[in-house]
């Protein structure tokens, strides 16, 4: 398995904000709904669906596109259309580690202060929409700029229920139309590997794909195409 993560990288669909961030939480809670009727003889609950917020706290330095604030503001209110991704790594070399992604979630808060001369501090926050929050792993993060595989990725044990891939696509080098990352699954690190889901873009921006069926525990990517691009930095 992968080393243990060093740093954190906060995605809002193709914005890398880690660098003016300086806090984020990721709070998952199950609620306990009273079900008692009068002729129990005890207290009954049910646990309802978990729900999940991220909330981040960072600084204003600019007002322009890429800017924390301004990219919080943008999102409050959006009909679901808004993917949040928390890596609890940094490099390629944590491939493994954690990830926790909102999926089609919009913004829910945006708060700003003034806790000091010359400070001005920024803090939002996203619920979880449509899809929920979902925990994986990180297989790929950085710049791809040839067609190929990369190495692959313990997930520990297959699973017959499928999955999902998510690809923030932070940047593009040249015109992309139509590039392809696939993730492909194998039953042991050396041995044959099969598609699972291909996800197609030609912008920056996050991109979801579908896995079905039975998915095995090594996990890895295959960059089937550019696109017509030189390069892209991606996370997938």
């Amino acid at each position: 398995m992968a080393s243990k993560a060093r740093y954190t990288r906060i995605f809002i669909d193709n914005l890398d904000v880690s660098a003016q961030a300086v806090n984020v939480d990721i709070e998952t809670s199950v609620a306990a709904q009273d079900v008692t009727t009068f002729q129990a003889t005890g207290v009954e609950r049910v646990s309802t669906d978990p729900s999940t917020k991220v909330t981040l706290k960072g600084y204003i330095y600019t007002l322009g596109a890429g800017d924390l604030e301004k990219e919080l503001y943008d999102r409050l209110g959006v009909a679901n259309t808004v993917y949040v991704g928390v890596l609890l790594a940094d490099s390629t070399t944590e491939a493994g580690a954690p990830v926790y992604v909102l999926a089609e979630t919009s913004g829910d808060a945006l708060k700003i202060g003034a806790p000091a001369n010359n400070l001005i501090t920024v803090d939002g926050g996203f619920t979880d929409g449509d899809v929920g929050r979902k925990r994986g792993v990180l297989l790929w993060r950085g710049a791809i700029s040839a067609t190929g595989t990369k190495p692959a990725v313990d997930i520990g044990a297959a699973g017959t229920a499928g999955g999902d891939v998510y690809v923030f696509v932070q940047s593009i080098t040249g015109t992309a139309t139509n590039a392809a990352i696939a993730v492909e699954s194998a039953t042991t690190q050396g041995g044959s590997y099969s598609a699972e889901a291909t996800a197609t873009f030609s912008a920056a921006g996050a991109i979801a794909a579908a896995m079905t069926g039975t998915v095995n525990r090594w996990l890895r990517i295959n960059t089937t195409s550019l696109g017509g691009a030189t390069a892209f930095t991606v996370a997938v």
